[in-house]
C-alpha cells in the first residue's frame, strides 16, 4: 500500500511535468502587468525565443515568464532607484538655493564705496601727418634709332 501511494505521487510529478502550461503573449502581458510593445522589449533583452509556434501564433512556457519577470523587477528597481537619486539631486539643489537666499538677506544692504579716480592720463601727441613725396617721372632714355644701312655699293 506505501508503495502504490509512492507510485502515484511520482506519476502525478511525472504528469505535472509532461504537461507543461503555455501562454501566449496577450497572457504573459496580464500576467507581468506591461503592454505588448514592452513585452516585446522584455523578450529582445532576455533572449526569450517562445516554446511553440502554432498557426502563426507563439505559446511561451513558465521558464519565459519567470524571465520576463525578473527582467521586468530589475528595470523597475532600477527606474526607482534613479527617481530616488534624481529626488535627492533635486532637494540639495532647492536647499542650496535657499541657503544662498537666507545669506544674502542676512547681509545688510554694503554702502558702495567712492569710485577712485583714474589717474589723468596725458593724451599721447599727435604726430604730423607724413608728407607725401612726389616722385617725378623717370626720364626715358631715348629710343635707339635702327642703324641707317649703307648704300649699296654699285659695280
Amino acid at each position: 500500500m506505501f508503495i502504490d501511494i509512492l507510485n502515484a505521487k511520482f506519476n502525478h510529478r511525472r504528469m505535472l511535468m509532461a504537461t507543461k502550461k503555455l501562454y501566449t503573449s496577450a497572457e504573459l502581458t496580464k500576467l507581468v502587468g506591461v503592454g505588448a510593445a514592452k513585452l516585446r522589449k522584455l523578450f529582445a533583452a532576455a533572449n526569450v525565443k517562445p516554446a511553440e509556434v502554432k498557426k502563426g501564433c507563439k505559446y511561451f512556457d513558465g521558464a519565459a515568464l519567470l524571465a520576463v519577470k525578473k527582467l521586468y523587477a530589475e528595470e523597475v528597481k532600477a527606474a526607482k532607484a534613479k527617481a530616488k537619486v534624481v529626488a535627492a539631486k533635486k532637494k540639495a539643489a532647492e536647499a542650496k538655493k535657499k541657503a544662498a537666499a537666507k545669506a544674502k538677506a542676512k547681509k545688510p544692504a554694503a554702502k558702495k564705496a567712492p569710485a577712485k579716480k583714474a589717474a589723468a592720463k596725458k593724451p599721447a601727441p599727435k604726430k604730423a601727418p607724413a608728407k607725401k613725396v612726389v616722385k617725378a617721372p623717370a626720364k626715358k632714355a631715348p629710343a635707339k634709332k635702327p642703324a641707317k644701312k649703307a648704300p649699296a655699293k654699285k659695280k
